[in-house]
């Protein structure tokens, strides 16, 4: 997701940001809908192991959509020649290294992401050990993850039309994240203590 990002970031302007970042994170919201709803259609039809081609499939869809925009993008620039090639920002990778420990704002991001990547991992290691617990059948187990995925996106699309945007307008941009690191403390805990036949 963070190179997706970066690469959109790179490949549109700040005012064609604007306009069309909210659709393509809309795009990306019904994606990750319609994911887990396929999959849950197609986990005992074809098998765990051929949907990994119908995902690989999707997955070049994907790739040619990303190689037209490009190119249509790189058509514009030069028949518009409104945007000028950025310079080259030099350097390696020690100096954005040393950059984050110079910069406490950029080294709280990383220490941020960092803690955020490691609770997402041990929650997804968590919920593989119940669903393995549920049931030895791989497409059983294939439709259970799926399930979980939908419920999430469902509620993280109620979630961000009714009640994300109030909540920072009220309390601020620090608070919400501090919120999100309770919820997935919450949910740590939850999964910690529920029985293997709670899903």
């Amino acid at each position: 997701m963070s190179v997706f990002w970066s690469y959109m970031a790179d490949l549109f302007s700040s005012e064609q940001g604007k306009r069309l970042f909210a659709v393509i994170a809309a795009g990306g919201t019904a994606g990750s809908l319609a994911g887990p709803a396929l999959t849950i259609g197609l986990a005992e039809f074809l098998g765990p192991a051929n949907l990994m081609i119908v995902a690989a499939l999707f997955l070049e869809g994907a790739v040619l959509c990303v190689w037209r925009l490009e190119s249509v993008s790189v058509q514009g620039e030069k028949e518009t020649a409104v945007r000028v090639a950025p310079e080259a920002i030099g350097g390696g990778w020690l100096d954005g290294f040393l950059l984050v420990l110079r910069s406490p704002y950029l080294a709280g991001i990383m220490l941020w992401v960092s803690l955020l990547s490691v609770a997402a991992t041990f929650l997804y290691f968590q919920q593989a050990n119940i669903v393995a617990a549920a049931s030895d059948d791989p497409a059983v187990r294939t439709r259970i993850f799926a399930s979980v995925d939908l419920a999430v996106g469902v509620l993280t699309l109620i979630v961000q039309a009714f009640a994300t945007g109030k909540f920072i307008a009220r309390f601020g941009i620090g608070a919400a994240l501090c919120l999100l690191l309770a919820v997935w403390l919450g949910r740590a805990q939850e999964k910690r203590a529920a029985p293997p036949h709670a899903l």
